[in-house]
């Protein structure tokens, strides 16, 4: 409903969801089919998209990248979006959407594959596709969406005790957004402790997750450097800072319009998810990964009225396994909470 009234409040043309505008791209130069916005209202899908109709970023489309081996680390929703358009431009800004509308539908089908995996009815995986963040997903064609369900696909194949699948997921993640490293490297380091603490007396399988996600983030990385001339992590320093300091602007710069009730809420949320009992050491780890890296990411990043959600996915989606680890009081207060952040989403979703 939010996105249909943002899509109203725009115009009712899916192409403007990829916010193309300048300065990276000119109303003469891209396709007639795709609308070219202010430059006020530029956001990152337009690279998505750029990459969408040409993944290998060998010819010119008319949008140009700012920092083209950070964009393109971020291969696979353009890249699902390429073979589903059948190579036809003119099809990409429908696909985007539906790429990402499609996976809350999976998100959902494994959240309740999840939460049947623990005992539980299987409606307390709709905690997962709720997360109020995604609508800015949706409505900016970003691939949040697509890594939440490898991320998740990774967590449930892990808990079915399907390493190799696992692998596979974990590898795929890492290629749909980078930051998906942290949860390899937390794996990773889970299934080393344990080994030698002597927890496990054999070699923990889970070890091969990790270091499947690891090598396809170093692999990636290697690959880009080449071809950029410049790693994805120095290409993409921007959006990091000093610790705290860009959230503790952000705390100022929203008391007015109850921006600091919603970080509260989000903070409610990863506390209910560390405390949760039984919950996988490899998560909680992760977890703590995830809040550091949120709370040393720069302005750029804590910027604008909802856009921190949009990086804040990854805590959401382990946080809300770890809730559905915990049973129903602390599945309730989730729900309750998650909802607190949905008004300001929709003040921003239907007013831009």
């Amino acid at each position: 409903m939010i996105v249909v009234g943002h899509l109203r409040a725009l115009g009712n043309d899916l192409s403007i969801f990829v916010r193309t505008a300048p300065p990276f791209a000119q109303a003469d130069e891209v396709s007639p089919s795709l609308r070219v916005l202010d430059p006020a209202q530029v956001y990152d899908g337009q690279f998505f998209y750029r990459l969408a109709v040409d993944p290998l970023a060998v010819r010119e489309v008319g949008i140009r990248f700012d920092h083209p081996s950070y964009r393109q680390q971020r291969i696979l929703y353009p890249l699902i979006a390429y073979v589903l358009s059948a190579g036809r431009d003119t099809w990409v800004p429908f696909v985007l959407v539906a790429i990402n509308g499609a996976g809350l539908v999976l998100l959902g089908g494994l959240g309740a594959r999840f939460a049947i995996e623990l005992d539980a009815p299987a409606w307390w995986g709709c905690l997962l596709p709720l997360w109020a963040g995604f609508t800015y997903t949706l409505a900016r064609d970003l691939s949040e969406i697509t890594q939440a369900c490898f991320l998740v696909g990774t967590l449930l194949a892990m808990q079915r005790r399907r390493p190799r699948p696992a692998a596979v997921l974990m590898a795929l993640a890492v290629l749909a957004r980078e930051t998906a490293v942290i949860l390899a490297v937390a794996i990773l380091i889970w299934s080393i402790a344990r080994r030698v603490s002597g927890t496990r007396k054999r070699v923990d399988p889970a070890w091969l997750v990790g270091a499947a996600g690891l090598a396809s983030y170093l692999g990636l990385q290697a690959v880009l450097w080449v071809r950029w001339g410049t790693p994805p992590l120095l290409d993409g320093s921007a959006n990091v800072a000093m610790p705290v300091t860009a959230l503790v602007a952000y705390w100022g710069l929203v008391a007015e319009h109850l921006g600091q009730v919603e970080l509260a809420v989000f903070g409610l949320l990863v506390g209910l998810g560390l405390l949760a009992p039984s919950v996988p050491g490899y998560i909680r780890l992760a977890l703590i990964g995830y809040i550091c890296l949120l709370l040393t990411l720069s302005a750029a990043v804590w910027d604008g009225d909802v856009a921190w959600l949009r990086a804040a996915t990854e805590a959401a989606m382990l946080a809300s396994v770890s809730i559905l680890h915990a049973g129903p009081r602390r599945l309730v207060v989730a729900l309750a909470a998650g909802g607190a952040l949905w008004p300001a989403v929709a003040r921003w979703a239907i007013g831009t």
